[in-house]
């Protein structure tokens, strides 16, 4: 018999909490990468320089930015089942997921910080290997935080209830989480005066990183593992166990889709700026609108789709908070005051989502 217990609905919300902190850092990364180290024309008259060569410089078809980031990625392919298969062995008293977090967590704050603090105030070599260390260095924490993190999804899930309810919160808080990463293109431009182009988005991402560290420590700190989880050190074979998963056609199905997920948000996340600034020429305070209004719209409508799955009878809820999300693209840019409300009215619906806490299932067997 197990001495485990559920997550009460509170504990579940401490947990996406964490989601939140990963999230404002993967969008600082996703979102100012390029637009801090390839500048526009405007942003260089504002007093950007540029630290490493610009252009499709490799074979033509690649700019150094690219390279880096194309060897940053097949890093963190490699690393991510290496990190799983650690956590998944970890013979920690504390349990197996939680200890990676918290060890994480400090330097994946601070290098996110460090891939922008390029040395050399021109472009350079040592630039281009700065940038390429520290990009490696955040995709090995990101990966030492974010891998167990969502493996407690499973874990800490054990109803259906639980794991839909413990999935819309984490949505909603990575759609926080890359909102808050674009509040530099809003609150940058008062520093610049006096702290020059650079340090007035390096002082926020500052900001942005603290705030992150708090919010991932906080799940680490607030839930103890062992309350939750009661599972056993894993001895299986790492390279069988992926080999035998990628032989599941439905795995094979779904990494695909997220795969095209992936690439969808991230030329989302790195493109709106030039976007708005360059082909739209609108102001970049519109970059946060724009993020805002597409991130807030797709969350909704998986929400909508998964949360009907439920209870049937919460349609009319999820209805409103589609409709909701169609007013807020129109008002974000007509009527600022109006997105609030509309983000207010969209989380009440959230909180029609079934209560996964013990509660609602008393008779829930818990062995």
């Amino acid at each position: 018999m197990s001495n485990t217990r559920r997550l009460t609905k509170k504990e579940m919300r401490i947990f996406a909490v964490g989601q939140l902190g990963w999230s404002i850092l993967g969008g600082i990364i996703n979102t100012w990468l390029v637009t801090f180290y390839l500048p526009t024309k405007d942003s260089v008259a504002a007093g950007a320089k540029f630290y490493v060569p610009t252009g499709l410089i490799i074979l033509g078809v690649l700019t150094i930015l690219g390279l880096i980031t194309f060897i940053c990625r097949l890093f963190d392919a490699v690393t991510d089942p290496w990190i799983a298969s650690l956590s998944d062995r970890s013979k920690n008293p504390k349990g197996r997921r939680i200890p990676f977090m918290r060890i994480a967590a400090v330097p994946f704050a601070v290098i996110t910080v460090l891939v922008f603090c390029a040395p050399v105030q021109t472009i350079s070599t040592i630039n281009i290997i700065w940038v390429l260390v520290f990009l490696i260095l955040f995709y090995l924490f990101m990966t030492m935080y974010c891998t167990p993190y969502n493996a407690l999804i499973s874990e800490f899930g054990k109803t259906q209830e639980d794991r839909m309810y413990i999935s819309t919160a984490i949505s909603l808080t990575f759609f926080f989480g890359t909102l808050i990463a674009y509040i530099p293109f809003v609150l940058a431009g008062p520093l610049q005066g006096l702290v020059g182009y650079g340090w007035s988005y390096r002082i926020w991402f500052i900001v942005l990183a603290i705030v992150a560290l708090i919010c991932m420590l906080i799940p680490t700190f607030k839930l103890n593992e062992k309350d939750f989880v009661d599972a056993k050190p894993s001895e299986s074979n790492a390279i069988k166990s992926l080999a035998a998963t990628f032989k599941n056609k439905d795995f094979l199905k779904f990494s695909t889709s997220d795969i095209a997920y992936w690439i969808g948000l991230t030329l989302f996340q790195t493109g709106l700026p030039f976007f708005v600034k360059v082909s739209m020429h609108l102001d970049e305070l519109y970059t946060i609108h724009g993020s805002h209004d597409c991130s807030f719209s797709m969350f909704l409508s998986v929400r909508i789709k998964t949360c009907s799955q439920i209870r049937q009878e919460e349609t009319r809820y999820h209805r409103f908070s589609g409709a909701g999300s169609g007013i807020c693209i129109y008002s974000t840019y007509r009527y600022p005051a109006a997105s609030g409300y509309c983000i207010w009215r969209n989380y009440r619906c959230y909180r029609r989502i079934p209560d996964g806490s013990a509660r609602h299932h008393s008779s829930v067997n818990r062995s």
